[in-house]
């Protein structure tokens, strides 16, 4: 699962990102040098200032999704710490599909940002005003209608 973490926000829910994200991010991640899976990992976090995330649970299973697809190879080497790791490389296939990713990511990130940066006002209106009992106790119940004006 791929996570975003921000500053007092909950964890985003895998439903929450773009499907082929984690696809395209490990691509790129790849296309910078070879490197073991735990690494990659690592990389992600840091290149991504500890927003993005990935755990293990997703990170091996895309690693071998893309394996399959042959945009990747691996290939079991020592690390350098001395211990045995499949590492990932990036194919002339692998290349050509994060091309393709970044480009589709181009186009929804600028529709995207098209339809956030709209200009327009947001109404809200208070509505169920209600005055109370026979003792003359005021019961106010606030409902607020937003409405956003395009």
């Amino acid at each position: 699962m791929l996570t975003s973490v921000t500053e007092d926000k909950d964890v985003s829910k895998p439903s929450d990102l773009a499907q082929g994200t984690l696809d395209m991010l490990l691509l790129k991640i790849l296309a910078l040098e070879p490197m073991n899976g735990f690494s990659v990992g690592q990389r992600l976090t840091q290149v991504s200032s500890d927003v993005l995330q990935v755990s293990d649970g997703s990170l091996y299973p895309a690693l071998h999704k893309l394996e399959q697809e042959g945009w990747i190879t691996a290939e079991w080497k020592t690390s350098e710490y001395g211990r045995r790791a499949k590492y990932y490389s990036l194919t002339r296939l692998g290349r050509r599909q994060l091309e393709r990713e970044t480009d589709n990511w181009g186009r929804l990130s600028s529709a995207i940002s098209r339809v956030i940066e709209l200009k327009g006002g947001v109404s809200v209106t208070h509505r169920e005003k209600e005055v109370g009992d026979a003792t003359g106790a005021l019961a106010v119940h606030d409902s607020i209608a937003a409405s956003v004006v395009v």
